[in-house]
């Protein structure tokens, strides 16, 4: 397998210059936007960093090659074809040195091979007595085997730490080399994008530059390529529609929450700090109290944050709704009891981190005391992708029925919103675009998040 990296102004370069080096077999590992020279860091310049790959011949003797380097002498060995030594060829076993190491003079009499020169001793005949040995004995001399263990242990140890050493090398490397093949892999099912028509090789592009994981990127190019054909591809208006009804397909929406005459229906909006929850709610508010003519209430729980209350308040009195303090879970069942002519009820919970256990588990009792009910959680649109996924998920702890994506208008990448509901299969509420009351607020339509995705870039 070769593996290589190209910089380009724009993906259709970069897939030229791989086609013209690699071939047309290529693929496409990874692909990266990143700056590249000015002085200082300063006047950088955006690129786009490209892996491709193309299966070649795997040569074994490289390898091999490589692990006869790991050892002084090693290469010389391995060029003559003799086996690479081992640890246990190394350092054998005292018990197992043969007898020929020690000199005949200084060896026991007991452990001598019998020869020619040196026959074995009849055995004595029954009845008789055999001589005791001679009283002056020569002293047994130490082997040298004996002698040389702790040289041996140490260069033993030596060759065990570049065995280790050697290992940890290769296992590294194996798990890179696995990484991109499962990559390859991947780039497999989707088909080679830079064989394919330039308005879709452009679109993807413009999916990858609005953070749209490229996992759904090349499904969705390689689908329309399906669709089409060869033809149908060069057409720009046409395979922009045929982009926009699969990136509709990702976004699902829940329209307005469903009211039953006589019954109240209860709201939570819960999520972090600053994600804009209390603003939201106001206009939540307004919108049924002033627009749709629904009886309306505000209970807030948020009673850490400074001035959270006075500021629900001030929105209450202007729309004309009755706002609660509640400051237990008791306290909010006995709340939305009293609530129970209207026709929505409106609960601002307190933002916290999500890492906060205890908060989030009281939040889970306030959300339990309420039987009909829907929670939205509400995600900053400026979040990182990795960020939301984790809100989400310490959310979780209790149930989600929406997302409420804020702050709309403070973005320009639109993909991690679309990775969210994909990553989750939750469906999208409402979408907030500024701070005005009442107006700053919208139903979520997949057709407007689409066209946001694939809205031209701003020069």
């Amino acid at each position: 397998m070769r593996i290589e990296k190209y910089h380009a102004e724009d993906m259709q370069e970069a897939f030229r210059l791989i086609k013209a080096e690699l071939g047309p077999d290529a693929v496409v590992i990874q692909s990266r936007k990143i700056r590249l020279g000015g002085m200082f860091g300063l006047f950088r310049r955006p690129v786009y960093e490209v892996l491709a790959a193309i299966d070649e011949e795997v040569k074994p003797q490289k390898f091999a090659s490589t692990i006869a380097t790991a050892r002084p002498g090693a290469r010389a060995a391995y060029a003559a074809g003799a086996k690479l030594p081992s640890l246990t060829d190394t350092v054998a076993p005292a018990s197992s040195a043969p007898a020929s190491t020690a000199p005949a003079s200084t060896a026991p009499a007991s452990t001598a091979p019998a020869t020619a020169s040196h026959p074995r001793p009849a055995a004595p005949k029954p009845g008789s007595v055999e001589p005791a040995p001679a009283a002056s004995v020569a002293p047994v001399a130490k082997p040298e085997a004996d002698v040389a263990k702790p040289a041996l242990a140490e260069e033993a140890l030596k060759l065990e730490s570049s065995d280790s050493a050697l290992l940890r090398e290769m296992k590294n490397n194996m798990v890179e080399l696995k990484t991109a093949l499962s990559r390859l892999s991947k780039q497999a099912q989707f088909g080679n994008i830079a064989n394919f028509a330039p308005v879709l090789v452009n679109l993807y592009q413009r999916l990858v530059d609005q953070e749209l994981s490229e996992d759904l990127a090349q499904d969705i190019v390689l689908r329309v390529n399906g669709e089409l054909g060869v033809n149908g591809a060069e057409n720009y208006e046409l395979v922009r529609e045929y982009v926009r009804k699969h990136l509709q397909e990702l976004i699902t929406v829940t329209g307005p929450p469903k009211l039953s005459s006589g019954r109240c229906k209860s709201i939570f909006l819960i999520g972090p700090t600053g994600v804009g929850k209390t603003t939201t709610l106001a206009k939540l508010a307004a919108n049924y109290c002033l627009v749709e003519h629904k009886k309306v209430a505000l209970v807030t729980v948020d009673t850490f944050r400074v001035a959270a209350i006075p500021q629900l308040r001030t929105y209450a009195d202007i729309i004309g709704v009755p706002l609660e303090v509640v400051y237990t879970p008791a306290e909010l069942t006995e709340a939305l009891g009293r609530c129970g002519e209207k026709d929505l009820v409106l609960i601002d919970t307190p933002g916290g981190s999500p890492r906060n256990s205890n908060q989030l588990e009281l939040l889970k009792e306030y959300v339990d005391g309420a039987e009909t009910k829907e929670v939205y959680l509400a995600v900053a649109s400026p979040t990182k992708y990795r960020d939301m996924l984790e809100v989400y998920q310490r959310f979780s702890i209790t149930r989600i029925d929406g997302l409420l994506f804020t702050k709309i208008d403070e973005t320009s990448r639109y993909g991690p919103l679309v990775n969210l509901l994909n990553q989750t299969k939750t469906r999208l509420t409402y979408l907030t675009t500024g701070q005005n009351v009442p107006s700053d607020i919208e139903l979520a339509d997949s057709v407007k998040m689409a066209d946001l995705l694939l809205a031209e870039p701003e020069p």
